[in-house]
């Protein structure tokens, strides 16, 4: 393979680095789960959760995790079966895991503090599933988390 000198119109694989991206997060404006509107606080700011992507070190990681826990119920009694309970639960702890921070959340009067415990709390309360899947949705969306930037 020859190298080629960069130039304006020339693509760089260091360009396209979809990890250190995903590792800064990108910020999910919640919608109201019924009308699609924005949820924001009395002064108008949105409520939003900053979140790492599929490609960040941290989710990466916890999915090694799950995966050697599987690995090793398999090598240990040949079950490959996973209970619901035990997919959700881990479910939960990769959204806790990929929570960086959150603004404006009020439940109950209280405004809750971004925790790994209390994300995981939030993601776990079915009432609030609509969150678990904005997140999700943000999670795996490249798009957000990088730009290639146009050929001037």
């Amino acid at each position: 393979m020859t190298d080629v000198p960069k130039t304006s119109t020339t693509t760089d694989l260091a360009d396209l680095d979809v990890q250190t991206p995903a590792d800064a997060g990108t910020v999910v404006e919640l919608e109201h789960p019924v009308t699609g509107g924005p949820i924001v606080d009395a002064a108008g700011v949105p409520w939003s959760i900053t979140v790492a992507g599929d490609d960040s070190r941290a989710v990466r990681a916890i999915d090694r995790k799950h995966q050697d826990r599987r690995a090793e119920r398999m090598r240990k009694s040949g079950d490959w079966t996973m209970d619901s309970d035990s997919l959700d639960a881990e479910r939960v702890e990769r959204l806790a895991t990929a929570t960086l921070t959150w603004q404006g959340l009020v439940l109950n009067g209280v405004v809750l503090e971004c925790t790994p415990k209390a994300a995981a709390k939030l993601y776990a309360d079915k009432r609030f599933a609509w969150i678990s899947e904005q997140v999700t949705r943000a999670m795996v969306d490249r798009k957000r988390f990088f730009h290639i930037n146009s050929p001037s």
